[in-house]
């Protein structure tokens, strides 16, 4: 896009006010809207700069105007397009200054939003891109080398926005979790960012639990078009989906450490040893907890669980021989189980999400103890009017839990309840 363009564009009415005529056939880079009197830090060659002239003033408007337009030729803009609206024209002291440094200068009708110019620009810009692959071809094959490779979606987000320079992107999950973001991107606490999602681009993975789908953010959708956006997050949905059947041999590997902590008299070096296969420290503290939701479909506690342990850092989920599922964490503390557990459980609507703990152990041996107290005291619980409570147990010991956990009625499995705040 050049800038005659914008000047031929009759829905924006801009005026011109000086230019010489190559400078009209300029490519724009992009735009930038300031009202700075010195914005030459955040002004890139090549861009489009609107300005509503508010630190122009008529005491020392010829001083004022000089820096800024310097500013502006050092920076390498393209053009200035200068509201009418703040001062009723643009003054001539401005448009004196652009003359002297050769800067052109349209003037902007006060009726037309600043929006309608920028939304301009960037169609202009990434118009023939987004009607081709919106992907450059080379970035697009280094990010099917990498997808193949294994890399992780950290990398894959980083490659993929190098080329635009000040795009902003998250890879968030509904909890608030952020699981990849591009360079420099300020970080998003978990509750602010688990309410941008209706703002997000899903990510279609298939065997992925809702607790745990990823979704494509950008704080500035005019930050990339939007076909670009979608076909990175067909690229992330790949990857997701890498991690889903990679992840089904770590889960055979906790299902069987659940086994071995779920039979009575095991021996304390076999707990150890499959501790240490599911890539957990050999010594502790660690954590059970246990999950269940009520619902028929198959793997949505342990895509629960799993998200909760991807908040606390290192852990193994898996499931018991009663289908009831569980994690191991290690050292996971109680506030942060609070913080955490109902925003993972808000990821799915009518799915109540229902858990209990263990008190923290200090060994693998006395796992087995943490584990049944975990299913005897239900204390993390969804309730309907969005209350929770969370009751923490002092530490056990080597030997168990303080009391025996009972089965269900009939012998069936653990049923856990929410535990109502008094």
């Amino acid at each position: 896009m050049h800038v005659e363009h914008l000047l031929q564009d009759e829905s924006l009415g801009l005026r011109l006010l000086w230019a010489e005529d190559a400078q009209l056939a300029r490519e724009i880079s992009g735009v930038t809207v300031t009202d700075l009197e010195d914005p030459a830090r955040f002004v890139r060659r090549d861009e489009v700069v609107l300005s509503g002239l508010v630190w122009w003033s008529a005491e020392d408007g010829p001083g004022r105007a000089e820096r800024f337009v310097s500013a502006l030729r050092g920076a390498g803009a393209a053009a200035l397009l200068a509201g009418e609206e703040t001062h009723g024209s643009v003054p001539d002291d401005l448009v004196e200054a652009c003359v002297r440094h050769g800067v052109p200068v349209a003037a902007v009708p006060a009726h037309i939003m600043f929006r309608a110019i920028t939304d301009t620009v960037y169609l202009g810009r990434w118009g023939e891109l987004s009607r081709r692959h919106t992907l450059p071809e080379n970035v697009r094959g280094r990010l099917s080398r990498m997808a193949a490779q294994g890399a992780g979606p950290e990398a894959i987000v980083a490659t993929a926005f190098a080329h635009l320079e000040r795009a902003v992107a998250y890879v968030l999950t509904p909890s608030g979790r952020t699981v990849a973001a591009t360079p420099g991107a300020r970080e998003i606490p978990v509750g602010k960012a688990a309410g941008l999602l209706a703002e997000a681009v899903p990510v279609d993975a298939d065997g992925v639990s809702p607790y745990e789908r990823w979704h494509l953010y950008l704080p500035d959708p005019d930050d990339a078009p939007p076909r670009m956006v979608h076909e990175l997050a067909s690229v992330l949905g790949r990857r997701q989906e890498a991690r889903v059947r990679a992840r089904a041999e770590e889960r055979q590997t906790a299902d069987e450490l659940g086994a071995l902590l779920a039979a009575p008299g095991v021996d304390g070096a076999a707990v150890t040893a499959a501790v240490r296969a599911c890539g957990l420290p050999d010594e502790g503290p660690y954590r059970v907890l246990v999950a269940e939701t009520g619902a028929q479909r198959a793997g949505l506690a342990e895509g629960a669980l799993a998200e909760v342990v991807a908040h606390a850092g290192q852990g193994a989920v898996g499931r018991l021989a009663d289908g009831t599922a569980f994690a191991v964490v290690g050292g996971i503390e109680v506030g942060a189980l609070q913080d955490v557990w109902p925003l993972v459980a808000a990821a799915e609507n009518g799915v109540p999400l229902y858990g209990g703990t263990g008190a923290p152990v200090d060994i693998a041996q006395a796992l087995n103890g943490a584990l049944a107290e975990a299913l005897l005291r239900p204390c993390l619980g969804a309730e309907h009017r969005g209350s929770w409570r969370f009751r923490a147990r002092g530490r056990l010991g080597a030997h168990g839990t303080r009391r025996a956990a009972h089965r269900g009625p009939g012998g069936g499995p653990y049923r856990l309840q929410p535990d109502r705040a008094r």
